[in-house]
Parts: C-alpha cells; structure tokens; sequence
C-alpha cells in the first residue's frame, strides 16, 4: 500500500482490528528516490520526484 502515512497507519489499524485477526503489525518504509542523497559539491538535498 502507499498513500500518506495517516491515512496508511489508520487502515492497519482498522484491518489489525478486525474479527479473527489474532496478530498484526504495521511497518512503514520510505521509497528508494525519496531517500536523502549527497551531491557532488558537498550538501545534501532531498528529492521529491
């Protein structure tokens, strides 16, 4: 799944509360391209692409 983190976090929940769901756990990543990188003349910048 992929959406903002609050409307994702709000959905487990609701999916980790139902009946006969005896286990859950949410785990949240970050896409490869959004991860904070090092440019060549020194600072850093983050991309949203």
């Amino acid at each position: 799944m992929h959406g903002k983190s609050a409307k994702v976090e709000q959905f487990a929940d609701l999916l980790i509360g139902l009946k006969g769901v005896q286990h859950g756990r949410l785990v949240m990543t970050v896409p490869a391209h959004a991860i904070e990188h090092t440019h060549e003349h020194g600072h850093k910048h983050s991309h949203k692409h």
